[in-house]
């Protein structure tokens, strides 16, 4: 944040946000080759081009691509035209997040700047790893956990490919294979 306002680091101070782990875990065994992306992409700053350009890289490669968030008409039929895209408008209850988050062998995050980034906590909560672009507030959140999460911003091969690391990764030691 301190970059990306130009503000002293001395004049931030933190206000810690946690996740309700006694909710946020584990539901349902992790689908192979099934990414998640969640919450709104209708700023441009959520970098909903390049999430596009991802989702048609994985489901080229055969994967499935569970989308779940508002979406404007013109993004729900860019959407509605990539085979192996899911779409599901926002979710009804905490419970159907939670299990998205749990199903999904990666989460993907292509925010061109974000706050705090609540849905990369929540799905590392669930288990679930995350392929996100090294920028705002989820290289914050990331860069303290595991920098492997995070790719070069607006690089689609390299979230691409890292979402496949991912998979490789969260299905073997999540089912134990």
């Amino acid at each position: 944040i301190s970059q990306d306002y130009c503000i002293n680091k001395d004049k931030i101070r933190t206000i810690y946000n946690g996740i309700d782990t006694d909710f946020f875990y584990k539901t349902l065994p992790t689908e192979s080759k099934t990414a998640l992306t969640v919450g709104s992409y209708q700023h441009p700053r959520r970098g909903f081009s390049y999430l596009v350009q991802v989702y048609g890289e994985l489901t080229k490669r055969g994967w499935k691509v569970l989308d779940v968030g508002r979406r404007t008409n013109d993004q729900a039929e860019i959407l509605s035209s990539i085979p192996g895209v899911q779409m599901f408008g926002p979710v009804a209850t905490r419970e159907e997040i939670r299990d998205f988050y749990s199903r999904a062998s990666v989460t993907l995050s292509t925010s061109l700047f974000e706050g705090f980034g609540l849905s990369v906590a929540e799905s590392l909560a669930c288990g679930t790893p995350v392929a996100a672009f090294d920028a705002g507030g989820v290289k914050d959140v990331l860069g303290k956990i595991d920098k492997n999460m995070l790719c070069e911003t607006r690089n689609v091969l390299a979230m691409t490919n890292l979402a496949v690391k991912l998979d490789s990764y969260s299905t073997s030691t999540v089912n134990g294979t």
